[in-house]
């Protein structure tokens, strides 16, 4: 059994060699949930960076679209994404092929799910009070990495059921990255 930082410094050592085997130990590590996300080429282009850092699920939360499931009517979709398709395909350059995908219909659902599975949450915000993702540690067995809509982030109960939550850090007048970069910028 190997402890989390053992776990992280074998997955070091082996990065360094090239060995496929550290994409593995890297897969097992984390999950990305997305939240609300309003549109599908930007939850693409997150499935992509997803790929390019090993990670091999990702959930996408629909909230909204079942009776007693709305939490931010204003910004819910009217369907779920078809991560089939070909706009997916092509703003995740494939990686929808690649990155399994599970749909759920209600963020305390998906949450309730990693609880369940022993899964640490750790919630993506724009919170000042949340300390920068780049000094804090997610050496975790398994870490959910939550990220919120484009425009106004992730929902209070994503925030408040998650076991943790980061920011991260910028430095110009728009407050936010792009989804696809924020995720980028959090795998990394």
């Amino acid at each position: 059994f190997l402890s989390p930082a053992m776990l992280h410094n074998l997955c070091v050592v082996m990065w360094r060699f090239q060995s496929k085997s550290c994409a593995f130990l890297l897969m097992i590590r984390s999950q990305q949930v997305l939240e609300d996300t309003s549109l599908q080429y930007n939850a693409g282009a997150a499935i992509r960076s997803c790929d390019a850092f090993g990670v091999t699920e990702v959930w996408l939360v629909h909230n909204g679209l079942r009776k007693g499931t709305s939490l931010r009517p204003e910004i819910e979709r009217q369907h779920a994404f078809n991560v089939d398709s070909k706009s997916m395909s092509i703003s995740s350059a494939s990686a929808n092929r690649w990155v399994s995908t599970r749909t759920f219909f209600s963020s305390q659902h998906a949450m309730q799910t990693l609880q369940r599975e022993g899964v640490v949450s750790v919630a993506v915000t724009s919170d000042d009070v949340a300390p920068d993702i780049s000094s804090t540690p997610l050496l975790q067995p398994k870490v959910a990495l939550w990220l919120g809509n484009e425009d106004v982030g992730l929902s209070e109960i994503a925030k408040d059921m998650s076991d943790m939550q980061v920011r991260v850090g910028t430095k110009g007048v728009v407050g936010r990255l792009n989804l696809s970069v924020e995720t980028a910028v959090c795998l990394a």
